[in-house]
């Protein structure tokens, strides 16, 4: 019967209090930029691109502070990520009514169907410091914006405004805190061993294996806990041109369990592949994780 690693809940307050304000000062520091990010560059794909990368540099960097801190408790975890998101998020908020509050006259850049217009604006630290300090200006600037909206989709159409305004800022705020909880999260989920006090090492092995002939097949086997295939399979050797599977196992010689990882590549056009996952940190032997180590990395 498959068994799979499952976090164990455990979590030191003051791991959680250190993460907590690791990624409230961190987000501090990228919240002006992001906002100019937004107002300088406005194109789509930053502004899709953008609060994502959010959440990446912060599981990038105060996001370690969950391994340092050995939180093994995801729900805590995704805490610390989602509340520590918020001074940031709100900062962000002070800088772009700023910038409304500035805004200058209107320059156009580029021509033909890519042409874009930038109004141009300046932050001034003490507007910027009386917009934090007092909310309710804010939050009556933001909805003034709301009424009439500062953006269209096309040339053609009207400003943005009202309740579907307010629908794209939710997303923005769901992307930005969302993508920052779930990474913390992930990071929580990691194999941990509660016998050494560590998290386990992850070893992506080298070389992938060649494709099996019935891979709905080989996800029974593998949530039965058979890993027989994966002991005795080809090697794949042209992974550029052809379907495989590739492993990754997670061990440590000092404690008697491992874990493994098994993704299925499939060759879609242009030579890129589509990954989809058969089995997510599925407990095996430490023999057999050997077996697999020496056989493939």
């Amino acid at each position: 019967m498959r068994e799979n690693y499952v976090p164990s809940g455990i979590f030191p307050p003051a791991s959680f209090l250190i993460a907590l304000l690791a990624t409230m000062v961190f987000s501090l520091i990228l919240a002006i930029p992001y906002a100019l990010a937004i107002w300088f560059i406005p194109i789509a794909f930053i502004s899709i691109l953008a609060p994502i990368a959010w959440g990446f540099l912060c599981s990038l960097i105060p996001g370690r502070t969950i391994t340092s801190g050995h939180i093994r408790n995801p729900m805590v975890a995704g805490l610390a990520g989602f509340l520590g998101s918020l001074p940031g998020y709100y900062l962000t908020w002070c800088a772009w009514a700023n910038l409304v509050f500035n805004m200058g006259d209107t320059v156009a850049i580029g021509s033909g169907r890519r042409a874009m217009s930038v109004a141009k604006s300046s932050i001034s630290l003490d507007q910027l410091k009386e917009l934090a300090l007092v909310p309710k200006g804010l939050f009556s600037l933001i909805q003034s914006v709301n009424e009439v909206g500062l953006w269209s989709i096309s040339r053609s159409s009207g400003n943005v405004h009202g309740l579907p305004l307010w629908g794209v800022w939710g997303v923005e705020f769901l992307m930005i805190v969302g993508v920052t909880a779930f990474l913390y999260a992930a990071r929580a989920r990691e194999p941990y061993s509660e016998e050494t006090q560590r998290w386990i090492p992850c070893l992506k092995l080298g070389q992938k294996l060649a494709f099996p002939d019935d891979l709905a097949q080989l996800r029974q086997k593998l949530d039965d806990g058979d890993i027989n295939y994966l002991l005795s399979a080809p090697v794949e050797e042209d992974i550029k041109n052809s379907n495989y599977l590739a492993l990754s196992v997670y061990q440590d010689a000092a404690i008697t369990e491992a874990y493994l990882d098994v993704d299925a590549f499939t060759l879609e056009k242009k030579n890129a592949h589509k990954s989809n996952n058969l089995s997510k940190k599925l407990k095996i032997r430490t023999d057999l994780a050997r077996a697999l180590v020496n056989r493939l990395s």
